[in-house]
C-alpha cells in the first residue's frame, strides 16, 4: 500500500479491506482489522511512504 501527499503526517496505519490495487487508502470504510502506532512521518510534496504489514497466525503451541 502506498499513501502520501504534501503536508500529510502519518501517525498510525490502519489495516482494513480496501482496494487491492495501489489506491490511496486514507479513508477506510470497511472492517478495521488492525491499527499500528508509528513514529510520526511528515511527507513533503511528491514524497510517499510504502508500508508493509505482515500478519502471522502461526502458533508455537500447535
Amino acid at each position: 500500500m502506498q499513501i502520501g501527499g504534501g503536508g500529510d503526517t502519518i501517525t498510525h496505519i490502519a489495516v482494513c479491506s480496501a482496494d487491492s490495487g495501489d489506491a490511496d487508502a486514507r479513508n477506510c470504510s470497511s472492517v478495521l482489522f488492525a491499527v499500528v502506532d508509528t513514529a510520526d512521518v511528515l511527507l513533503g510534496d511528491g514524497e510517499s511512504v510504502t508500508i508493509t504489514y505482515n500478519f502471522d497466525i502461526s502458533s508455537t503451541s500447535t
